[in-house]
Protein backbone atom coordinates (compact mmCIF):
# COMPACT_ATOMS: atom_id res chain seq x y z
CA UNK A 1 0.00 0.00 0.00
CA UNK A 2 1.51 3.33 -1.01
CA UNK A 3 1.42 6.46 1.14
CA UNK A 4 -1.64 7.96 -0.60
CA UNK A 5 -3.61 4.73 -0.27
CA UNK A 6 -2.60 4.44 3.38
CA UNK A 7 -3.80 7.99 4.14
CA UNK A 8 -7.10 7.33 2.36
CA UNK A 9 -7.63 4.08 4.30
CA UNK A 10 -6.79 5.83 7.58
CA UNK A 11 -9.26 8.63 6.85
CA UNK A 12 -12.04 6.11 6.04
CA UNK A 13 -11.32 4.06 9.16
CA UNK A 14 -11.40 7.18 11.34
CA UNK A 15 -14.72 8.30 9.78
CA UNK A 16 -16.24 4.84 10.34
CA UNK A 17 -15.06 4.81 13.96
CA UNK A 18 -16.42 8.34 14.54
CA UNK A 19 -19.80 7.21 13.21
CA UNK A 20 -19.79 4.21 15.56
CA UNK A 21 -18.93 6.47 18.48
CA UNK A 22 -21.80 8.85 17.60
CA UNK A 23 -24.14 5.85 17.67
CA UNK A 24 -23.05 5.10 21.24
CA UNK A 25 -20.52 2.35 20.58
CA UNK A 26 -17.55 2.35 22.95
CA UNK A 27 -14.15 1.87 21.30
CA UNK A 28 -11.23 0.06 22.90
CA UNK A 29 -7.67 -0.63 21.82
CA UNK A 30 -5.62 -3.20 23.68
CA UNK A 31 -8.04 -3.13 26.62
CA UNK A 32 -8.33 0.64 27.04
CA UNK A 33 -10.92 3.15 25.90
CA UNK A 34 -9.56 4.86 22.80
CA UNK A 35 -10.50 7.73 20.50
CA UNK A 36 -11.13 7.05 16.80
CA UNK A 37 -8.01 9.05 15.84
CA UNK A 38 -5.83 7.02 18.22
CA UNK A 39 -7.10 3.72 16.82
CA UNK A 40 -6.76 4.73 13.16
CA UNK A 41 -3.29 6.23 13.72
CA UNK A 42 -1.93 3.13 15.46
CA UNK A 43 -3.47 0.69 13.02
CA UNK A 44 -1.92 2.49 10.05
CA UNK A 45 1.43 3.30 11.66
CA UNK A 46 2.28 -0.07 13.20
CA UNK A 47 3.31 -3.21 11.39
CA UNK A 48 1.17 -5.29 13.76
CA UNK A 49 -2.22 -6.66 12.86
CA UNK A 50 -5.34 -5.92 14.89
CA UNK A 51 -8.51 -7.95 15.26
CA UNK A 52 -11.84 -6.31 15.98
CA UNK A 53 -14.14 -8.00 18.50
CA UNK A 54 -17.74 -6.78 18.39
CA UNK A 55 -19.65 -6.88 21.68
CA UNK A 56 -23.42 -6.80 21.30
CA UNK A 57 -26.30 -6.36 23.71
CA UNK A 58 -29.18 -8.78 24.11
CA UNK A 59 -30.96 -7.25 21.09
CA UNK A 60 -27.94 -7.67 18.80
CA UNK A 61 -26.85 -4.01 18.67
CA UNK A 62 -23.09 -3.42 18.74
CA UNK A 63 -22.22 -1.69 22.03
CA UNK A 64 -18.43 -2.06 22.08
CA UNK A 65 -15.66 -2.69 19.57
CA UNK A 66 -12.37 -3.99 20.95
CA UNK A 67 -9.25 -3.79 18.74
CA UNK A 68 -6.63 -6.22 19.98
CA UNK A 69 -3.16 -6.71 18.56
CA UNK A 70 -2.58 -10.20 17.24
CA UNK A 71 0.64 -12.01 16.46
CA UNK A 72 0.71 -13.79 13.13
Amino acid sequence: MNKTQKKKAQKKLKADLCQSLKQGTLLYMDGRLAAPSHISDRMMREESSYMADYITDETGHVREIHYNRIEI
